[in-house]
């Protein structure tokens, strides 16, 4: 989970560290480290989220998150513990 400008990036990888390279090149503003989840299946892990977050979606994997939202995303353990708790 990677956070921009108040948005927040919802994507899976193999190499988070290449990703947030890649990403930080075609962005004007500071992205930082939110959250990582480690999953086996990190494509449901992910559809699970963006289902999730429909109603705050704004474009491609970008959503925007109210304050209470975002608190909760960040000290989640898992994905599963994240939408039992919404």
């Amino acid at each position: 989970m990677v956070c921009c400008e108040g948005f927040v990036k919802i994507g899976f990888a193999t190499s988070v560290s290449a990703r947030l390279s890649n990403l930080q090149i075609g962005c004007p503003f500071e992205l930082k480290l939110m959250n990582v989840f480690k999953s086996d299946d990190i494509v449901e892990m992910e559809r699970k989220l963006h289902r999730e977050l429909v109603p705050y979606w704004h474009r491609g994997e970008w959503f925007k998150l109210p304050d209470w939202l975002m608190e909760r995303l960040l000290l989640a353990e898992t994905v599963d513990s994240f939408i039992l708790n919404v």
